[in-house]
């Protein structure tokens, strides 16, 4: 991450953090703003792929 990339591992989180703090993460990725509860975003995503639980792949 980071410019010039760089690779660190998680026990530097603070660092990370730093790095991603401005880069929108759940609203890019999700669609929500920031006051999204974890909670809720994940109850979202599990009604999303919940509905296609019962999907089967067809032949094209």
């Amino acid at each position: 991450m980071g410019t010039p990339a760089a690779i660190l591992p998680p026990e530097r989180h603070e660092e990370i953090w730093a790095i991603q703090r401005d880069l929108d993460f759940v609203g890019t990725v999700y669609g929500v703003g920031p006051e999204t509860s974890m909670r809720d975003l994940m109850r979202q995503q599990s009604d999303h792929y919940g509905a296609h639980a019962e999907d089967r792949a067809i032949d094209s």
